[in-house]
Protein backbone atom coordinates (compact mmCIF):
# COMPACT_ATOMS: atom_id res chain seq x y z
CA UNK A 1 0.00 0.00 0.00
CA UNK A 2 2.59 2.48 -0.14
CA UNK A 3 1.82 3.82 -3.51
CA UNK A 4 -1.56 3.97 -2.47
CA UNK A 5 -1.15 7.79 -1.73
CA UNK A 6 0.23 8.70 -5.30
CA UNK A 7 -2.40 6.58 -7.02
CA UNK A 8 -4.92 8.35 -4.79
CA UNK A 9 -3.07 12.12 -5.68
CA UNK A 10 -3.24 11.17 -9.48
CA UNK A 11 -7.08 10.16 -9.32
CA UNK A 12 -7.97 13.14 -7.77
CA UNK A 13 -6.39 15.19 -10.75
CA UNK A 14 -7.83 13.01 -13.05
CA UNK A 15 -11.54 13.38 -11.24
CA UNK A 16 -11.23 17.73 -11.51
CA UNK A 17 -9.87 17.73 -15.04
CA UNK A 18 -12.73 15.16 -16.68
CA UNK A 19 -15.70 15.48 -14.61
CA UNK A 20 -15.76 18.67 -13.91
CA UNK A 21 -17.23 18.02 -10.55
CA UNK A 22 -16.34 20.51 -7.80
CA UNK A 23 -12.81 19.59 -5.92
CA UNK A 24 -14.31 18.85 -2.51
CA UNK A 25 -16.55 15.99 -3.85
CA UNK A 26 -13.62 14.66 -6.28
CA UNK A 27 -11.67 14.56 -2.89
CA UNK A 28 -14.12 12.96 -0.82
CA UNK A 29 -14.95 10.40 -3.49
CA UNK A 30 -10.97 9.38 -3.55
CA UNK A 31 -10.70 9.02 -0.28
CA UNK A 32 -13.49 7.18 0.17
CA UNK A 33 -12.38 5.00 -2.58
CA UNK A 34 -9.22 4.56 -1.09
CA UNK A 35 -10.34 3.77 2.28
CA UNK A 36 -12.62 1.07 1.37
CA UNK A 37 -10.01 -0.45 -1.00
CA UNK A 38 -7.51 -0.66 2.06
CA UNK A 39 -10.26 -2.37 4.13
CA UNK A 40 -11.35 -4.80 1.41
CA UNK A 41 -7.22 -5.70 0.32
CA UNK A 42 -7.03 -5.87 4.29
CA UNK A 43 -4.13 -3.60 4.62
CA UNK A 44 -6.59 -1.10 6.87
CA UNK A 45 -7.86 -2.58 9.27
CA UNK A 46 -11.85 -1.45 9.22
CA UNK A 47 -12.05 -0.55 13.14
CA UNK A 48 -9.51 2.03 12.31
CA UNK A 49 -11.77 3.99 10.37
CA UNK A 50 -13.91 4.41 13.62
CA UNK A 51 -11.08 6.58 14.92
CA UNK A 52 -11.85 9.03 12.06
CA UNK A 53 -14.85 11.25 13.83
CA UNK A 54 -12.17 11.68 16.70
CA UNK A 55 -9.37 12.86 14.57
CA UNK A 56 -11.48 15.30 12.60
CA UNK A 57 -12.55 16.86 16.18
CA UNK A 58 -8.98 17.02 17.13
CA UNK A 59 -8.17 18.59 14.14
CA UNK A 60 -10.74 21.02 14.33
CA UNK A 61 -9.69 22.20 17.96
CA UNK A 62 -6.17 23.01 16.42
CA UNK A 63 -6.53 27.29 16.15
CA UNK A 64 -4.45 27.23 13.17
CA UNK A 65 -6.78 24.37 11.35
CA UNK A 66 -9.61 26.10 12.23
CA UNK A 67 -8.79 28.42 9.99
CA UNK A 68 -8.84 26.73 6.63
CA UNK A 69 -12.86 26.52 6.34
CA UNK A 70 -13.60 29.49 7.11
CA UNK A 71 -11.12 30.78 4.14
CA UNK A 72 -13.11 28.13 2.09
CA UNK A 73 -16.07 29.87 2.98
CA UNK A 74 -14.54 33.17 2.20
CA UNK A 75 -13.29 32.80 -1.16
CA UNK A 76 -16.68 31.48 -2.20
CA UNK A 77 -18.30 34.48 -0.81
CA UNK A 78 -16.16 36.66 -2.55
CA UNK A 79 -16.73 34.29 -5.79
CA UNK A 80 -20.83 35.32 -4.76
CA UNK A 81 -20.44 39.08 -4.05
CA UNK A 82 -19.64 42.27 -6.17
CA UNK A 83 -16.15 42.53 -3.91
CA UNK A 84 -13.65 42.06 -6.48
CA UNK A 85 -15.68 44.14 -9.16
CA UNK A 86 -15.95 46.87 -6.92
CA UNK A 87 -12.13 46.59 -6.02
CA UNK A 88 -11.14 45.99 -9.36
CA UNK A 89 -13.42 49.24 -11.02
CA UNK A 90 -11.50 51.26 -8.25
CA UNK A 91 -8.46 50.62 -8.17
CA UNK A 92 -8.74 51.43 -12.34
CA UNK A 93 -10.31 54.36 -11.89
CA UNK A 94 -7.26 55.42 -9.79
CA UNK A 95 -4.91 54.70 -12.17
CA UNK A 96 -3.80 56.94 -14.97
CA UNK A 97 -5.82 55.75 -17.92
CA UNK A 98 -4.01 53.41 -20.63
CA UNK A 99 -3.89 49.94 -21.41
CA UNK A 100 -0.85 49.05 -18.21
CA UNK A 101 -3.68 50.20 -15.74
CA UNK A 102 -5.90 47.20 -16.62
CA UNK A 103 -3.08 45.17 -15.84
CA UNK A 104 -1.60 46.65 -12.79
CA UNK A 105 -5.06 47.24 -11.57
CA UNK A 106 -5.45 42.85 -11.82
CA UNK A 107 -2.38 42.66 -10.32
CA UNK A 108 -3.65 44.82 -7.23
CA UNK A 109 -6.66 42.96 -7.22
CA UNK A 110 -4.79 39.55 -6.62
CA UNK A 111 -3.15 41.32 -3.60
CA UNK A 112 -6.16 42.51 -1.99
CA UNK A 113 -8.11 39.14 -2.59
CA UNK A 114 -5.10 36.62 -1.55
CA UNK A 115 -5.16 37.96 2.25
CA UNK A 116 -8.91 37.70 2.13
CA UNK A 117 -9.22 34.15 0.68
CA UNK A 118 -5.54 32.98 1.00
CA UNK A 119 -6.32 30.13 -1.76
CA UNK A 120 -5.06 30.41 -4.91
CA UNK A 121 -8.16 28.92 -6.24
CA UNK A 122 -10.39 31.02 -5.07
CA UNK A 123 -8.53 34.09 -6.48
CA UNK A 124 -8.08 32.41 -9.89
CA UNK A 125 -11.73 32.74 -9.53
CA UNK A 126 -12.30 35.77 -8.90
CA UNK A 127 -9.87 37.02 -11.20
CA UNK A 128 -11.14 35.52 -14.60
CA UNK A 129 -14.43 35.82 -13.95
CA UNK A 130 -13.93 40.10 -12.90
CA UNK A 131 -10.41 40.94 -15.00
CA UNK A 132 -9.92 38.70 -18.00
CA UNK A 133 -13.39 40.08 -19.53
CA UNK A 134 -12.38 43.29 -19.18
CA UNK A 135 -8.91 42.71 -20.48
CA UNK A 136 -10.23 41.13 -23.53
CA UNK A 137 -11.79 44.01 -24.21
CA UNK A 138 -9.30 46.16 -24.27
CA UNK A 139 -7.53 44.03 -26.81
CA UNK A 140 -4.92 42.74 -24.47
CA UNK A 141 -3.65 38.98 -25.89
CA UNK A 142 -4.91 35.61 -24.10
CA UNK A 143 -1.31 34.48 -23.10
CA UNK A 144 -1.12 37.68 -21.56
CA UNK A 145 -4.23 37.66 -20.12
CA UNK A 146 -3.51 33.88 -18.61
CA UNK A 147 -0.37 34.97 -17.25
CA UNK A 148 -1.75 37.96 -15.48
CA UNK A 149 -4.34 35.91 -13.86
CA UNK A 150 -1.98 33.41 -12.92
CA UNK A 151 0.50 35.29 -11.51
CA UNK A 152 -1.99 37.48 -9.67
CA UNK A 153 -3.51 34.53 -8.30
CA UNK A 154 -0.41 32.93 -6.92
CA UNK A 155 0.36 36.27 -4.66
CA UNK A 156 -2.05 34.41 -2.15
CA UNK A 157 0.71 32.10 -1.26
CA UNK A 158 3.24 34.88 -0.17
CA UNK A 159 1.41 37.67 1.21
CA UNK A 160 0.00 36.49 4.59
CA UNK A 161 -2.37 35.26 5.98
CA UNK A 162 -2.73 32.41 3.10
CA UNK A 163 -3.20 28.30 3.54
CA UNK A 164 0.05 27.78 2.67
CA UNK A 165 1.88 29.76 5.17
CA UNK A 166 -0.88 28.73 8.16
CA UNK A 167 -0.04 24.77 6.96
CA UNK A 168 3.80 25.85 6.59
CA UNK A 169 3.85 27.54 9.87
CA UNK A 170 1.54 24.68 11.53
CA UNK A 171 4.26 22.13 10.16
CA UNK A 172 7.36 24.06 11.53
CA UNK A 173 6.10 24.05 14.72
CA UNK A 174 5.56 20.99 15.17
CA UNK A 175 8.76 20.03 13.48
CA UNK A 176 10.62 22.36 16.14
CA UNK A 177 8.74 21.18 18.94
CA UNK A 178 9.92 17.72 18.51
CA UNK A 179 13.03 18.69 17.63
CA UNK A 180 13.46 20.84 20.94
CA UNK A 181 11.89 17.90 23.05
CA UNK A 182 13.63 15.67 21.78
CA UNK A 183 17.08 16.68 22.16
CA UNK A 184 16.24 18.68 25.48
CA UNK A 185 17.72 22.22 24.13
CA UNK A 186 15.70 25.56 25.14
CA UNK A 187 15.87 27.02 21.85
CA UNK A 188 13.31 29.14 21.38
CA UNK A 189 10.24 27.71 19.04
CA UNK A 190 9.43 28.89 15.59
CA UNK A 191 5.31 29.39 15.28
CA UNK A 192 3.56 30.37 12.62
CA UNK A 193 3.47 34.22 13.78
CA UNK A 194 6.93 33.98 12.76
CA UNK A 195 6.54 32.81 9.48
CA UNK A 196 3.87 35.24 8.73
CA UNK A 197 6.67 37.99 9.85
CA UNK A 198 8.92 36.35 7.79
CA UNK A 199 7.09 36.87 4.29
CA UNK A 200 6.24 40.26 4.80
CA UNK A 201 9.26 41.38 3.25
CA UNK A 202 9.30 38.73 0.40
CA UNK A 203 5.89 39.43 -0.54
CA UNK A 204 6.09 42.71 -0.56
CA UNK A 205 9.49 42.98 -2.65
CA UNK A 206 7.78 40.33 -5.03
CA UNK A 207 4.54 42.12 -4.89
CA UNK A 208 6.53 45.48 -6.31
CA UNK A 209 8.20 43.29 -8.74
CA UNK A 210 5.26 41.81 -10.39
CA UNK A 211 3.27 45.39 -10.64
CA UNK A 212 6.48 46.70 -12.21
CA UNK A 213 6.37 44.15 -14.68
CA UNK A 214 2.57 44.37 -15.50
CA UNK A 215 3.28 48.22 -15.84
CA UNK A 216 6.14 47.64 -18.36
CA UNK A 217 4.38 45.12 -20.17
CA UNK A 218 0.87 47.19 -20.48
CA UNK A 219 2.75 50.54 -21.94
CA UNK A 220 3.49 47.81 -25.34
CA UNK A 221 0.22 46.95 -25.43
CA UNK A 222 -1.93 48.95 -27.98
CA UNK A 223 -4.71 51.85 -26.74
CA UNK A 224 -8.26 51.05 -26.91
CA UNK A 225 -11.35 52.24 -26.06
CA UNK A 226 -12.52 52.61 -22.52
CA UNK A 227 -15.27 50.22 -21.83
CA UNK A 228 -18.80 52.14 -20.88
CA UNK A 229 -19.04 50.01 -17.30
CA UNK A 230 -15.49 51.03 -16.12
CA UNK A 231 -16.37 53.59 -13.89
CA UNK A 232 -17.40 52.52 -10.39
CA UNK A 233 -20.10 53.32 -9.04
CA UNK A 234 -21.00 54.87 -5.50
CA UNK A 235 -21.94 51.84 -3.98
CA UNK A 236 -18.67 50.13 -5.42
CA UNK A 237 -16.78 52.43 -4.37
CA UNK A 238 -17.92 52.88 -0.46
CA UNK A 239 -17.99 48.96 -0.83
CA UNK A 240 -14.24 48.85 -1.73
CA UNK A 241 -13.16 51.18 0.55
CA UNK A 242 -14.64 48.80 3.68
CA UNK A 243 -13.00 45.95 1.78
CA UNK A 244 -9.51 47.59 2.17
CA UNK A 245 -10.11 48.60 5.41
CA UNK A 246 -11.28 45.64 7.12
CA UNK A 247 -7.66 43.95 5.34
CA UNK A 248 -5.70 46.53 6.75
CA UNK A 249 -7.62 46.31 10.29
CA UNK A 250 -6.83 42.72 10.40
CA UNK A 251 -3.30 43.36 9.48
CA UNK A 252 -2.86 45.76 12.51
CA UNK A 253 -4.80 43.81 14.87
CA UNK A 254 -2.61 40.82 13.92
CA UNK A 255 0.64 42.73 14.42
CA UNK A 256 -0.24 44.90 17.00
CA UNK A 257 -3.37 44.12 18.65
CA UNK A 258 -2.08 43.64 22.14
CA UNK A 259 -0.79 46.43 22.42
CA UNK A 260 -3.87 48.37 20.97
CA UNK A 261 -6.44 46.22 22.48
CA UNK A 262 -4.60 46.31 25.85
CA UNK A 263 -5.49 42.54 26.67
CA UNK A 264 -3.91 39.42 26.46
CA UNK A 265 -5.21 35.82 27.58
CA UNK A 266 -2.18 35.78 29.94
CA UNK A 267 -1.09 38.77 31.91
CA UNK A 268 2.80 40.21 31.32
CA UNK A 269 3.46 39.82 34.98
CA UNK A 270 2.32 35.77 34.53
CA UNK A 271 4.64 35.52 31.16
CA UNK A 272 7.47 37.64 33.14
CA UNK A 273 7.33 34.81 35.79
CA UNK A 274 7.60 31.99 33.70
CA UNK A 275 10.10 33.42 31.48
CA UNK A 276 12.23 33.46 34.91
CA UNK A 277 11.57 30.27 35.84
CA UNK A 278 14.55 27.73 35.77
CA UNK A 279 14.24 24.59 34.69
CA UNK A 280 11.67 22.96 33.10
CA UNK A 281 8.24 24.31 32.97
CA UNK A 282 4.71 22.15 33.36
CA UNK A 283 1.57 23.76 31.69
CA UNK A 284 -2.01 22.01 31.03
CA UNK A 285 -2.47 20.44 27.58
CA UNK A 286 -4.60 23.22 26.61
CA UNK A 287 -2.60 25.73 27.69
CA UNK A 288 0.66 25.21 25.86
CA UNK A 289 -0.61 26.43 22.36
CA UNK A 290 -0.92 30.03 24.33
CA UNK A 291 2.46 29.89 25.97
CA UNK A 292 4.31 29.08 22.62
CA UNK A 293 2.60 32.14 21.10
CA UNK A 294 3.07 34.34 23.52
CA UNK A 295 6.43 32.83 24.90
CA UNK A 296 7.70 30.96 22.29
CA UNK A 297 11.73 30.77 23.74
CA UNK A 298 9.78 28.95 27.17
CA UNK A 299 9.83 25.15 25.80
CA UNK A 300 6.27 23.82 27.09
CA UNK A 301 5.79 20.51 28.52
CA UNK A 302 2.82 19.68 26.04
CA UNK A 303 1.20 22.12 23.86
CA UNK A 304 -2.21 20.70 22.67
CA UNK A 305 -1.60 19.08 19.65
CA UNK A 306 -1.73 14.86 19.72
CA UNK A 307 0.67 14.19 16.69
CA UNK A 308 4.24 14.94 18.30
CA UNK A 309 3.85 13.39 21.66
CA UNK A 310 3.20 9.52 22.25
CA UNK A 311 -0.32 8.44 23.63
CA UNK A 312 0.93 7.23 26.73
CA UNK A 313 2.49 10.26 27.47
CA UNK A 314 -0.81 12.61 26.66
CA UNK A 315 -3.14 9.92 28.89
CA UNK A 316 -0.70 10.72 31.96
CA UNK A 317 -0.58 14.76 31.13
CA UNK A 318 -4.82 14.30 30.88
CA UNK A 319 -5.14 12.04 34.40
CA UNK A 320 -2.95 14.68 36.11
CA UNK A 321 -5.30 17.16 34.83
CA UNK A 322 -8.37 15.61 36.42
CA UNK A 323 -6.10 14.66 39.32
CA UNK A 324 -6.83 11.15 38.65
CA UNK A 325 -3.09 10.64 39.59
CA UNK A 326 -0.54 12.28 41.94
CA UNK A 327 1.61 15.27 40.22
CA UNK A 328 4.87 13.63 41.95
CA UNK A 329 5.06 10.71 39.19
CA UNK A 330 5.13 12.99 36.53
CA UNK A 331 7.07 15.71 38.04
CA UNK A 332 9.66 13.29 38.74
CA UNK A 333 9.53 11.26 36.09
CA UNK A 334 10.57 14.61 33.58
CA UNK A 335 11.96 16.76 36.59
CA UNK A 336 9.85 20.04 36.54
CA UNK A 337 10.48 22.63 38.18
CA UNK A 338 8.26 24.89 36.80
CA UNK A 339 4.73 24.88 36.55
CA UNK A 340 1.97 27.39 34.75
CA UNK A 341 -1.14 26.52 36.06
CA UNK A 342 -4.76 28.26 36.44
CA UNK A 343 -5.05 30.46 39.65
CA UNK A 344 -7.65 27.47 41.31
CA UNK A 345 -5.50 24.90 39.87
CA UNK A 346 -5.91 21.55 42.59
CA UNK A 347 -2.81 20.60 41.05
CA UNK A 348 -1.37 23.63 42.48
CA UNK A 349 -2.87 23.54 46.01
CA UNK A 350 -0.69 19.93 45.73
CA UNK A 351 2.24 21.59 44.78
CA UNK A 352 2.37 24.44 47.51
CA UNK A 353 1.51 21.81 49.82
CA UNK A 354 5.32 19.91 49.49
CA UNK A 355 6.79 23.17 49.24
CA UNK A 356 6.48 25.15 45.90
CA UNK A 357 6.60 28.60 46.02
CA UNK A 358 3.99 31.01 44.67
CA UNK A 359 6.48 33.82 41.51
CA UNK A 360 3.48 34.77 40.88
CA UNK A 361 -0.52 35.06 40.77
CA UNK A 362 -3.37 36.55 39.48
CA UNK A 363 -7.16 36.28 39.43
CA UNK A 364 -6.41 34.12 36.28
CA UNK A 365 -3.00 31.98 36.53
CA UNK A 366 -0.34 31.13 39.04
CA UNK A 367 3.35 30.29 38.49
CA UNK A 368 4.99 28.05 40.81
CA UNK A 369 8.74 26.90 41.58
CA UNK A 370 10.50 23.83 43.16
CA UNK A 371 11.86 24.12 46.41
CA UNK A 372 16.00 24.41 46.30
CA UNK A 373 16.13 21.27 47.83
CA UNK A 374 14.42 19.37 44.95
CA UNK A 375 16.92 17.93 42.68
CA UNK A 376 17.91 19.88 39.53
CA UNK A 377 17.38 17.51 36.49
CA UNK A 378 20.46 15.52 35.18
CA UNK A 379 18.99 14.97 31.92
CA UNK A 380 16.86 16.87 29.21
CA UNK A 381 13.61 17.25 30.64
CA UNK A 382 11.04 16.98 28.20
CA UNK A 383 8.81 13.98 27.12
CA UNK A 384 10.08 12.22 24.27
CA UNK A 385 7.87 12.63 20.72
CA UNK A 386 7.24 10.29 17.95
Amino acid sequence: MGYAGLVLLIAVGLGIVLTGLPAAIVLIGAASAGAAFGVVSGAVPFALLSALPGRLVNLLENDLLQALPLYVLMGLLLDRLPVAEALYKTILSILPRGPAAQLVSGMSLGALLGPMNGSVGASALGLSRVVAPRLAAHGVPEPTRAALVAVASTLGVVIPPSLVLILLGDAMLGAHTIAVTATGRSDRVINTQDVFHGALAPAGLFLLLCLAVAWLAGRRLPVAAAAADEKPTTGQVLLAIVSVAAVVAIGIVFRFGDALLGWRPISDGALAATRACDGPLYNRYGDGGTLIWFLPEKPVFVDGRQDPYPLPFLLEAVALEARQKSYRYLFDQWRLRCAFLPADSGTAADLMTDGWAVRFKDDKWQVLAAPATRAAPAAPAAPQPL
